[in-house]
């Protein structure tokens, strides 16, 4: 068994000097199941946030001072702070403008170097037209399959796009190669803001305040 330029070759037997066939086939069921891994990972990571955006605020629960702590039990102090911890980040603006980035990724068309213009409708995902459910992800999983068995090399295209360096443009670009570069935006942006475990306080924001 050995792979070249991925394809993966199992010899059965060997040939004596006669005529060999060999029969490719495209994985089907792994790149769909790859495809419906990544729907469902994004759907779960833009539930996390959009909850924690719209998480309530209760203004009466103050961080607690040691004197309150002392009078208090562990489960207590534990009810308590995660009232007072309770929407710390709703309305973040970090996190929202990274969100509407991440959908302006997806749901912008990648056009190909001949001109081919790729959409993730294409493939049969689109977004909820459930307001309420803020850009999650659907799969028509028969559209799905069919295009992957018409033309896998299309969805690798739609995720990777037009080959170059990393001054390609944003239409060029795959949807990967977008949410790749949005995503580290936000990490800049978040450690800038609150640090990492590597920075001392006075290389972030809260830490300096």
């Amino acid at each position: 068994v050995f792979t070249v330029n991925g394809i993966e070759y199992t010899l059965k037997n060997t040939t004596e000097g006669k005529p060999v066939t060999i029969s490719t086939a495209n994985d089907t069921d792994f790149i769909f199941d790859t495809v419906v891994k990544f729907v469902d990972e994004y759907n779960k990571l833009i539930a996390d946030l959009n909850g924690r955006l719209q998480e309530k605020v209760y203004r009466d629960f103050k961080p607690l001072t040691e004197e309150q702590r002392e009078e208090m039990s562990e489960k207590q102090i534990e009810m308590w702070e995660e009232k007072a911890k309770s929407g710390m980040l709703r309305n973040d603006s970090i996190i929202s403008g990274g969100l509407n980035q991440m959908r302006l990724d997806l749901y912008s068309t990648v056009e190909l170097a001949d001109g081919t213009k790729l959409h993730l409708a294409d493939f049969g995902i689109t977004s909820s037209k459930d307001y309420l459910e803020r850009g999650k992800l659907e799969i028509n999983e028969d559209k799905l399959r069919e295009a992957i068995a018409n033309d896998p090399s299309k969805l690798y295209e739609l995720f990777n796009g037009t080959p170059g360096t990393t001054k390609t443009s944003f239409e060029k670009q795959g949807i990967a190669v977008r949410l790749r570069a949005s995503i580290k935006t936000v990490t800049t942006n978040i450690e800038a803001r609150a640090g990492n475990n590597l920075r001392t306080n006075h290389q972030f924001t809260l830490g300096r305040n």
